[in-house]
């Protein structure tokens, strides 16, 4: 039996989750048994998974790993907001952890490429559009990889990555939101607990009913809204038309790996030693200092100890750095010109830690900033104009007829100058 009082608490809130795992999520923070409720196959399926993990207990996996250059941010099952909240188990974690992990990758200077390991049914829609922008903005590369599932909040995540990689049996998708509402009359009416809500006369939506269809109508229209949101920003990071995310991904469903990356939800299937082999820098060998030291003793090694007792090791990891720092500014310079983006890519350039791609992606995100405050001011300006043709009483086949041969008197010259386009 769920306690009410964690109903009231996840029903309060709206929710971008696989729906089997939602219940999963509520069994988990009431301490009942995960697979209570559940439907037969998908609790064997939870109950498999458990026991592949070797001891039927779910892997308690660290956030955060590092190897070699790239910096990974295991991202696993329901997500909630803050620590503390529901936090309670191994099964569920912060959506606040997460940032504050993800930034600590951002600023370890040894990392380069950030690999977000993903294996989430979703969670609570609070947060995920910021924690989503921020990944989006990073500096570094960000590179999402599919373990086995991403759902709903989960794949929101891996949207704002600019490349995801999945394994073939991975499952993305179920972009939409769900508001869980409980209606506990009859239970307390068996309880014998009356409640009683006095809402303000200024506030009559403030308490909607979800009994009434007036009451379930206004919760569509906020979750019809969030989910546009969702759709929006999917669409946004993915570079395709929101009606082509409305058409092409799965409607709510969940995509197969191939299918997923046939429609473009995902860039490619590949295992995770694959991905993390494709974006790990070759680098060079150390040699070891000293063979008599415990391999569980912490040393202290500095360039000038280096450079003191291995002066041919210091002068090959000197010209080793020296050879991938020319290349790299080599490889920004033979990307040719960026008219408009000549200081970003100088600034970049000399940095001594930006790729050339990641000067691409830089420019990339630049220009369509750009072209996005370019459209919404023309569309502004279009929309002004028309209502000025409108005023005037000019047709669309005047107004073209005008262009090519504009009276003095002409409205439409009129209607520009008031918008101030073209013209003396």
């Amino acid at each position: 039996m769920i306690p009410v009082h964690v109903l009231a608490n996840m029903a309060s809130r709206p929710w971008l989750m696989e729906p089997n795992w939602f219940r999963v999520a509520l069994n988990i923070v009431s301490r009942d048994s995960p697979n209570a409720g559940l439907n037969g196959e998908f609790a064997q399926k939870i109950e498999k998974r458990a026991l592949s993990l070797g001891d039927g207990k779910a892997k308690d996996l660290k956030f955060v790993e590092k190897r070699g250059n790239i910096g990974i941010l295991n991202i696993r099952g329901p997500i909630v907001r803050y620590a503390g909240m529901m936090e309670l188990s191994a099964d569920i974690r912060s959506l606040e952890t997460y940032a504050q992990e993800f930034k600590a990758l951002e600023e370890d200077p040894s990392v380069e490429t950030i690999v977000l390991n993903i294996d989430s049914p979703g969670g609570e829609a609070s947060g995920i559009a910021e924690f989503a922008t921020y990944i989006r903005n990073s500096p570094k590369k960000v590179v999402a990889f599919v373990d086995e599932l991403a759902a709903s909040a989960g794949y929101w995540i891996a949207s704002a990555a600019s490349e995801i990689y999945a394994t073939s049996t991975a499952f993305v998708g179920s972009i939409g939101v769900v508001f869980t509402v409980v209606d506990d009359k009859e239970k307390l009416k068996k309880e014998g607990i009356k409640k009683v809500e006095i809402v303000s006369v200024q506030s009559p939506k403030k308490r909607p009913d979800v009994t009434s269809e007036e009451g379930q109508a206004q919760i569509q229209v906020w979750a019809n809204d969030l989910a546009d949101k969702f759709i929006k920003a999917v669409a946004r990071y993915r570079g395709v038309s929101e009606d082509f995310v409305l058409n092409n991904f799965g409607q709510g469903d969940l995509l197969i790996a191939e299918k997923a990356k046939d429609v473009g939800m995902i860039n490619g299937i590949s295992t995770f030693e694959g991905l993390i082999k494709k974006f790990t820098k070759k680098g060079v060998t150390m040699p070891q200092a000293n063979a008599n030291v415990n391999a569980d003793q912490d040393v202290t090694i500095t360039a000038e100890s280096v450079k003191e007792k291995y002066p041919e090791a210091y002068e090959q990891i000197f010209k080793a750095g020296a050879e991938a720092e020319r290349k790299r500014i080599e490889e920004i310079e033979n990307l040719g010109q960026f008219t408009g983006y000549e200081e970003l890519v100088k600034e970049m350039k000399f940095d001594g830690k930006s790729t050339a791609e990641m000067v691409e992606l830089a420019v990339f995100r630049a220009e369509r900033e750009k072209k996005q405050k370019i459209g919404e001011d023309y569309s502004k300006d279009g929309a002004k104009a028309a209502a000025l043709l409108a005023e005037a009483g000019v047709g669309v086949a005047e107004a073209q007829t005008q262009v090519k041969e504009p009276k003095k008197d002409s409205p439409l010259l009129k209607a520009a100058a008031k918008l101030k386009i073209g013209g003396k």
